[in-house]
């Protein structure tokens, strides 16, 4: 099961990759808006994480203009119960 370092590094690279962003200048407090990714392409990367890290997202109840943390911090406690759940 990853953890927040784990999950951060693995957006991260999905962000470069997709959006040619350099992974130097993401910090967790980087919005996502500001690098041009709107609702429907963090969905998108969501599902690329959910594949990767193999979690489940129930909720995708994110704030206005989220940052990386905001991503970060959701995925992982939806890995919360999965923890729980497998002992």
């Amino acid at each position: 099961m990853a953890n927040a370092d784990q999950i951060m590094h693995a957006l991260v690279s999905k962000v470069e990759q997709r959006f040619a962003i350099d992974s130097g200048s993401l910090k967790t407090d980087s919005k996502l808006v500001d690098m041009g990714i709107d609702s429907l392409l963090l969905v998108d990367l969501i599902l690329d994480l959910k594949q990767e890290l193999d979690f489940q997202l129930e909720d995708l109840n994110f704030s206005i203009n989220p940052t990386l943390g905001e991503v970060v911090d959701l995925i992982a406690a939806s890995m919360s119960p999965q923890l729980q759940a497998g002992g």
